[in-house]
């Protein structure tokens, strides 16, 4: 049986220092499993906004994260944290996505 998957985008505004990255950290293995090193890292464009396109893989009830700045070396390689983030988990549900069709809604970050 394959995984279903969740297609998402997120696009955050935050001025990070020369050589560090936006990663988004979670309770999935594709973003680390809680440990930032091995996250997924955002791309950064214009004027500081850092984008992360993924699919977000819909095997367990739900999934959380956090995004967290991370100083990198010269490949871009996340090596050491700076900062988490200053909240609560972000929570996605996949419980609130389904319709009855058996599709997925989309949701905001």
């Amino acid at each position: 049986m394959q995984t279903k998957l969740l297609h998402k985008q997120a696009i955050i505004h935050y001025v990070t220092p020369y050589g560090c990255c936006l990663t988004m950290c979670g309770s999935h293995s594709k973003f680390g499993n809680w440990n930032p090193l091995l996250a997924l890292r955002g791309n950064c464009k214009k004027d500081s906004f850092w984008y992360i396109d993924t699919e977000i893989p819909i095997d367990s009830p739900s999934f959380e994260y956090k995004f967290v700045i991370c100083k990198e070396d010269v490949n871009q390689v996340p090596i050491e944290v700076l900062r988490w983030e200053e909240c609560e988990n972000r929570k996605i549900d996949f419980s609130e996505l389904k319709v009855p069709n058996g599709k997925h809604k989309q949701k905001e970050f």
